[in-house]
């Protein structure tokens, strides 16, 4: 591999595709490219386009100037990227086709909400997941589902077939209208929804979401009294939220962490290569054996087990239904996951300025 190329932000002009400038030229005669980003090391995960101009990858979410490197099987080249900023550069197929590729950073602010105070009434329907009623362009009504698990806003078949003009110009949920919303497709929502949509369209926000009474609550500041609360960091894992907790099980502490996982109708899911690592029991009785999927449509071999005792905080749940997955699971690393039937249990503020999350437990926990 030749020799690694640095590119830092601090001093350097921004380039754009169509700028005089020569760009950065590394060189590759596989289609298949590698990725460091922020310390997770993904192989193969990037496949060169050169039709593209330029094909964006775009970085996981954070708000520290972080490195991202791209290895192709010749050379690679590595960029001090800062949120907001893109970078630019070319990878040159075979010697005669060129590929350009830029890096684009997640911002920490929201990319796509003319953002009001607003206090939003859900409903927690029969499979847990917190819905929504959402109107696009303006006239189009549809059901989507707020989900921690989830960056943007994602659209199943059946609800693009609600949406009758080819654009979508506005979401409405509430008071709150986002403008030229980022909209993707989504193979799987929760059961009878149009969509759903995630913890970025809140981002540089707090976010209340209050399951005791059924509404989110969206502004600047803090609620004024949280002393019922019990602060921790919001820890992000490949841009997607995680809180620390404790797993108990023979009288011995686990800590991981736990992708917040809401609209999922499950309490916790737990990786079967975690738990071999941290020699939680084997012998744990099976309840049943399943499949599950997630929100790309991809399945895993489950079981489900009772798990005795979790620990969110000082905040104790017992006997959680556990489903055991085979695997990485969705995100490609050993990251456990808790669904909206423990969530559910807690009233959460997510502080998504400073990352923090505050958290107490409703009534019915």
């Amino acid at each position: 591999m030749k020799k690694l190329l640095l590119f830092s932000l601090f001093g350097l002009v921004a380039i754009t595709i169509h700028a005089q400038k020569k760009l950065p030229i590394i060189k590759a005669t596989s289609e298949k490219v590698s990725i460091k980003d922020d310390g997770f090391y993904e192989k193969d995960s990037w496949f060169l386009s050169p039709k593209a101009k330029p094909d964006v990858y775009k970085a996981y979410r954070s708000k520290k100037p972080k490195w991202v490197t791209f290895y192709t099987d010749l050379d690679s080249i590595k960029f001090k990227v800062k949120p907001g900023k893109h970078y630019d550069f070319i990878i040159l197929l075979n010697e005669k086709d060129t590929c350009f590729t830029r890096i684009e950073c997640c911002e920490s602010k929201s990319q796509f909400a003319s953002l009001k105070n607003d206090t939003i009434p859900f409903q927690l329907n029969e499979y847990n997941a917190i819905v929504v009623d959402a109107v696009v362009n303006g006239k189009d009504s549809l059901k989507i589902h707020f989900d921690l698990g989830t960056f943007d806003f994602r659209l199943t078949n059946q609800g693009r077939s609600k949406v009758t003009q080819a654009k979508i110009n506005t979401i409405q949920i509430g008071k709150t209208i986002w403008n030229n919303p980022m909209v993707s497709n989504a193979k799987n929502a929760a059961h009878g929804m149009d969509g759903r949509f995630g913890w970025h369209t809140f981002e540089n926000k707090i976010l209340t979401i209050n399951n005791e009474k059924h509404f989110l609550i969206v502004g600047d500041k803090l609620p004024n009294s949280l002393k019922e609360y019990q602060k921790t960091n919001l820890v992000f894992i490949k841009s997607w939220p995680c809180i620390e907790a404790v797993v108990q099980c023979d009288d011995r502490k686990h800590k991981s962490y736990f992708l917040m996982d809401n609209g999922s109708a499950l309490a916790m899911i737990l990786n079967k290569t975690w738990m071999n690592k941290n020699d939680l029991p084997s012998n744990l009785k099976v309840i049943k054996e399943s499949k599950i999927s997630d929100g790309a449509g991809n399945q895993f071999e489950t079981k489900t087990v009772m798990i005795p005792k979790i620990y969110i905080g000082s905040f104790e749940v017992d006997n959680v239904q556990t489903l055991i997955m085979e695997g990485d699971g969705p995100m490609g690393e050993m990251v456990n996951y808790f669904g909206n039937d423990v969530l559910k249990r807690f009233d959460l503020v997510l502080d998504f300025k400073k990352d923090i999350i505050y958290i107490k437990p409703t009534i019915n926990i």
